[in-house]
């Protein structure tokens, strides 16, 4: 299935691009020698003409498609020989990440996150997660920063909004919860925002929406859960008849 994003919501690859298009001239030509051709997480391809705006292709670059000299034989005329050139690369002809103006169009979902670290669908949740957050708690950050911006930032954070029911919580249950379990979360006296400085507050504020923390009724130890499964009442139908003797 074709996804689609935008090039500035992905920061590996807006590198890139901007990389090629504006400093082409401080890029550093490859020599294994320097650099290591293991090294090689992928290419990108610069197709331009005249009066057009260029086009990119970008492809992963496992290992296994690369073949190295020093260890490669190749068939020529009626004899192998040793395999002249350093490396020698196997394109692949499948289609994987086109990046046209600020779009990107990512044919292969699981090659795109390898490439660029960046699970479209993931930030597709996540941003709705981030929008219905700042509709129902009142959040406060430092000057410049934002709560998405911390999020997008933070791979656990985009994973942990995926669970998330914004709607299961009030504001003054997550300042009760966090003020039972000790956990320091910061608010403001006069507004009532829950004050958000960093991205250890931004977790323990997505964890308290989650419920992740708990204390044992029998043993009184709090705790944060990574993990957590519903237990639902049982019906009447599914509670077994006693067994025969």
């Amino acid at each position: 299935m074709l996804e689609r994003t935008t090039l500035d919501k992905v920061d590996h690859a807006q590198e890139v691009i901007e990389q090629i298009r504006y400093g082409e001239e401080s890029l550093e030509v490859f020599r294994e020698g320097d650099h290591e051709f293991k090294k090689v997480k992928g290419i990108v391809a610069r197709f331009s003409r005249p009066g057009v705006e260029p086009f990119f292709v970008a492809k992963i670059l496992p290992q296994s498609q690369v073949l190295k000299g020093a260890t490669a034989w190749m068939y020529d005329g009626d004899s192998f020989q040793p395999f002249s050139a350093d490396a020698g690369l196997r394109i692949t002809p499948d289609n994987q990440v086109l990046i046209a103006g600020n779009d990107i169009f990512a044919f292969s979902e699981s090659k795109f996150i390898r490439l660029f670290g960046y699970d479209a669908k993931q930030f597709a949740v996540a941003e709705e997660k981030i929008a219905e957050i700042e509709q129902n708690f009142k959040l406060k950050f430092p000057e410049g920063m934002t709560f998405d911006a911390l999020v997008r930032d933070t791979k656990s954070l985009v994973s942990k909004l995926q669970k998330v029911n914004v709607g299961l919580v009030t504001q003054d249950q997550v300042i009760e919860q966090a003020d039972e379990m000790g956990l320091e979360l910061m608010t403001d006296e006069n507004t009532g925002e829950i004050i958000i400085m960093d991205v250890k507050d931004a977790a323990k504020f997505v964890n308290l929406l989650n419920d992740d923390y708990v204390t044992s009724g029998m043993t009184g130890i709090r705790y944060e859960l990574k993990g957590k499964k519903e237990l639902k009442d049982a019906a009447p139908g599914d509670m077994g008849v006693p067994a025969e003797l």
